[in-house]
């Protein structure tokens, strides 16, 4: 594949659903992009309730809402046991905000990328020879 083709199939990607795009935009698996969705529908859960809830391994879930929490897109809740001990309480931020923090990325992408274009791209096509 040439690269001209290649930039095409960049700036043609179609999205099914914003499943498609939050995987895009945040660097997601679909394990991660299932886990937020169960959580945005079903409220604040714990990981063993979304483990049950997708059928996935409880390491592999945990995984994931670390992931979603790192990247801002979970919330966690620490609730102290009366026997001692701990656990976690997840719940998906609004999809308004995943929305926003999209668009945030948007916009920011296309005005690094216009920037590049026009004051850096001479010198780096110099640049590359």
């Amino acid at each position: 594949m040439n690269v001209r083709n290649h930039l095409i199939g960049l700036f043609t990607r179609g999205f099914d659903d914003c499943s498609d795009l939050m995987c895009c935009a945040f660097g997601l698996r679909n394990t991660d992009s299932r886990t937020y969705f169960e959580l945005l529908f079903s409220g604040s859960m714990t990981v063993e309730q979304v483990a049950g809830a997708l059928g996935k391994d409880r390491s592999v879930v945990q995984r994931a809402l670390k992931r979603l929490h790192k990247k801002g897109l979970v919330e966690r809740n620490e609730h102290h046991l009366a026997q001692g001990g701990y656990l976690y309480e997840y719940s998906a931020v609004s999809d308004d905000v995943v929305k926003d923090q999209i668009l945030e990325q948007l916009d920011s992408w296309y005005q690094e990328t216009r920037s590049f274009l026009l004051e850096r791209w001479s010198h780096s096509v110099k640049q590359s020879r």
